[in-house]
């Protein structure tokens, strides 16, 4: 029989190794719930940066083409002086359409400097500079329509008038860069929210061995009990 142990008392049976898995499992149980709610943390974080960064393209494209009308809005006095001939009215319309043109460019600028930053690595962050340019060009091209139209000279008009609609060629041009640096911007941005959520899938194979183990286990701590 077993040897006698302290105070006279028989020990018991060895534990077997194999109950180990009692205690094993409840705590594969809460690692694979612990990264089931991780899991389901991150991919909400993603999408819901991914609808607010939508929310932005929607709106930056919105108000470039905002700009890119008032930029159309400029030229138009100076074009409409040679049907109408009031200077004054075409002057007035000029200097409101700048200042809608003024408002129009810094908003956009704030948005611009507050929702895109310029990384080392990547496409940079879209300029209003050049637009500016050809917009103050344009401007002074259409003053000097007027100023040409009032003193009764139109060939001058005309050939100031030419010298708008070349300036503005440019700064339509420029305005169309501008979308297609947002294009670039924006597909770089949803290649790296992939880049991010492909990066989850190792905890997704983590999970499901972990479960693996868990069902495993269950099944041979039952076969043991069984027998």
């Amino acid at each position: 029989g077993s040897p006698p142990g302290r105070n006279g008392e028989r020990s018991g049976p060895a534990r077997p190794k194999w109950s180990a898995i009692y205690y094993l499992l409840p705590g594969l149980y809460v690692v694979t719930i612990l990264l089931c709610l991780y899991l389901n943390d991150r991919l909400m974080a993603l999408q819901t940066e991914a609808v607010s960064q939508n929310r932005t393209w929607i709106e930056l494209v919105l108000e470039v083409n905002q700009l890119d009308r008032l930029c159309a809005e400029v030229v138009a006095p100076g074009d409409e002086v040679f049907a109408t001939g009031d200077t004054e009215l075409a002057a007035a319309r000029l200097r409101a359409v700048w200042l809608s043109y003024e408002a129009q460019r810094a908003k956009l600028a704030r948005n611009l400097q507050r929702h895109l930053t310029d990384a080392e690595a990547g496409p940079p962050r879209p300029s209003l500079e050049p637009v500016q340019t050809w917009m103050e060009e344009t401007r002074r091209a259409a003053e000097q329509v007027l100023a040409a139209f009032r003193q009764g000279d139109t060939r001058q008009a005309g050939e100031h008038m030419a010298a708008m609609d070349r300036a503005f060629l440019q700064a339509d041009k420029a305005v169309d860069g501008i979308r297609d640096q947002l294009n670039v911007l924006r597909h770089d941005l949803a290649r790296q929210q992939m880049d991010r959520a492909s990066s989850l899938q190792q905890w997704q194979y983590a999970v499901g061995a972990l479960i693996v183990l868990i069902v495993g286990g269950a099944l041979l701590y039952g076969n043991r009990l069984a027998h």
